[in-house]
């Protein structure tokens, strides 16, 4: 009876995630006057200086190659989209090759409800150790960074966030499980050139 029970819930769930995500693609209308006020170059230098473009993420010993897609806030639904396009870099932390913590979120598992070449792209991440090769590539070359630290964490544990390293330009890598996972898993980089 509670397999049927928790069957019907999932199912709930997920018509209940398809309703607010068409609903929110349907209410996305025109781009503000705001915005729209501005020149198109300022438009489009602002968007360089704020986010990367066309950043990949690349992990040899995984065979893993996706596109960093840079979140603007750290609303759930924003969130779950970008990582359907890639791993999510998480606001407010610095961007790869900047001092500080450059937090990037990847999905850990497939979901029924997943419709996404990079539904499991960070599934294999316990596999790294030490030592290994971890870049982030765009059009102005490569960063390279080597792993330092494995992390095994809580769900509310947001420590593995922290800006503080010292002058250090460190890349943290993490395992995301939406629903009911209560430990996390974090790969530790930092920057060699």
């Amino acid at each position: 009876m509670t397999e049927i029970f928790k069957n019907r819930l999932l199912a709930i769930v997920i018509l209940a995630s398809i309703f607010v995500l068409a609903s929110f693609f349907q209410e996305r209308g025109p781009v503000s006057d705001e915005v729209n006020a501005k020149a198109p170059s300022q438009q489009i230098t602002q968007s360089k200086q704020e986010n990367p473009k066309d950043q990949i993420l690349f992990i040899p010993k995984l065979q893993v190659w996706v596109p960093i897609v840079y979140v603007e806030h750290e609303d759930a639904l924003e969130m779950q989209t970008a990582l359907t396009q890639g791993v999510a870099h998480l606001p407010n932390t610095s961007k790869p090759g900047e001092i500080g913590n450059a937090f990037i979120l990847g999905y850990a598992r497939n979901y029924p409800w997943l419709v996404s070449s990079y539904a499991q792209v960070f599934a294999d991440l316990k596999q790294l150790e030490g030592g290994d090769f971890i870049a982030v590539i765009d059009q102005t070359g490569q960063l390279e960074f080597m792993v330092i630290n494995i992390i095994a964490t809580r769900a509310a544990d947001f420590t593995v966030t922290n800006q503080e390293t010292n002058g250090r330009r460190l890349l943290s890598l993490q395992a995301y499980y939406p629903f009911g996972e209560e430990d996390r898993y974090v790969v530790v980089a930092e920057l060699t050139r």
